[in-house]
């Protein structure tokens, strides 16, 4: 993990705590922000991308000036600590529980513990937020996916392409698949690559260099292809669950389409779980 991406902002109404936490994170590389005044700490908020807050004062003290209440409200992303005594120790935890804070460190603090702490902190955030983005891309992927189905289901019914559909799949329904966010790779009944889209050379293992021409058994695990394959001597539709390619899970949905001269042929959606 690279710490020199993340901000700290540490306020007190005591010089010598912050000096001591800046002093601390000095060469950890994370850029630390001070403050001894909330006012100025929420200005600083609003001028900096900041991580973590870690806040200093006694617990009976923090309904009365809402900081911490006002960084939840505003800037739900940031992690927010206090920094407080053993004896309060129970207190704190209650606040955790509640949501009013995410965590608390203890004064006073071994350094090299303290420094792991933090560190644990904003690991947790980068992890929170990069499960956000990976299910932010699992439901692109999955509407990505319904209105392919859609889009597909219209061009081939549309009786318009019926005599189009007997020779090849519109250039339009390519099109589609090409741009779409999700990886999709388009099979023949020999197992021939013939649609590869920009998303499928995202995919683990060797899919980088996949192309047209190639042979997706030459990709794909053969207990992944033996089921492709049936699929589409079958010509049905088949959703093949938590296929593993490169040690990583994916959901393989297998969609027939209309082949020339009634050859079999479809595409594979891959969305990773």
């Amino acid at each position: 993990m690279k710490t020199d991406c993340h901000t700290v902002l540490c306020v007190d109404n005591e010089a010598l705590v912050i000096e001591s936490l800046k002093r601390l994170l000095r060469k950890e590389e994370y850029k630390v922000l001070a403050t001894s005044c909330n006012d100025e700490g929420l200005k600083i908020l609003k001028e900096n991308k900041v991580h973590l807050v870690i806040n200093v004062q006694k617990i009976p003290d923090m309904n009365k000036n809402g900081f911490l209440k006002k960084v939840k409200h505003e800037y739900p992303d940031i992690i927010r600590a206090i920094l407080t005594g053993y004896n309060e120790a129970d207190f704190a935890t209650e606040l955790v529980s509640n949501g009013y804070i995410d965590r608390f460190f203890l004064q006073p603090w071994y350094d090299q513990y303290f420094r792991w702490e933090i560190k644990h902190t904003l690991e947790r955030y980068d992890l929170i937020q990069n499960n956000r983005k990976l299910q932010h891309k699992i439901n692109e992927q999955k509407f990505a996916f319904s209105s392919l189905q859609k889009q597909l289901e219209d061009l081939i019914n549309n009786p318009e392409n019926k005599d189009r559909l007997k020779n090849n799949l519109p250039e339009s329904a390519v099109n589609i698949m090409k741009y779409l966010p999700v990886p999709i790779i388009g099979v023949n009944d020999e197992q021939k690559i013939m649609i590869v889209n920009q998303e499928a050379r995202f995919l683990p293992g060797d899919f980088q260099s996949v192309r047209t021409g190639k042979m997706i058994y030459e990709y794909l695990p053969d207990s992944i292809t033996g089921r492709v394959n049936v699929a589409i001597h079958t010509s049905t539709a088949k959703s093949m669950k938590k296929c593993s390619i490169g040690g990583i899970l994916f959901n393989i949905d297998y969609i027939p389409l209309p082949g020339q001269d009634g050859s079999k042929w479809g595409i594979l959606v891959f969305r990773q779980l």
